[in-house]
């Protein structure tokens, strides 16, 4: 398997949209690489994610976004403190360069499309929560 950078980002956002989402598939691929390499695509990702998701719509956005939320943690205590550090600081990229220039401007959990709310709403509005 692919461990690049690039084939995560794939793994993660490159699927149709449905419901249930398709990571939720039994039969679908996990991402098999060292925790430290995933460790540091999600610090990447993080940081500068509008031009990597550019190909990707809102909908594949949120779904990718919660299956990132359910599979990798950048709390993982056996990885080195400073670079869980680094990715979650890097998250503030998500607000700078994602959800502020894609998301509509009200609460997600109105995502259902009430208010004028995205897909992409709903991931915003819980991301610290998540």
């Amino acid at each position: 398997m692919d461990h690049s950078y690039e084939a995560w980002v794939a793994h993660c956002f490159d699927h149709p949209v449905q419901d249930p989402a398709w990571h939720s598939d039994v039969k679908a691929a996990e991402w098999t690489a060292l925790p430290v390499v995933t460790l540091a695509h999600l610090t990447r990702f993080f940081a500068h994610p509008a031009a990597v998701l550019s190909p990707y719509s809102d909908a594949q956005v949120d779904q990718g976004l919660w299956y990132i939320a359910d599979a990798f943690s950048p709390f993982d205590t056996t990885l080195p403190s400073a670079d869980r550090v680094a990715c979650v600081s890097a998250m503030a990229g998500l607000y700078d360069d994602l959800f502020a220039l894609r998301c509509a401007p009200t609460l997600g959990h109105a995502s259902d499309g009430a208010g004028g709310a995205g897909p992409l709403n709903s991931a915003c509005y819980m991301w610290w929560d998540i």
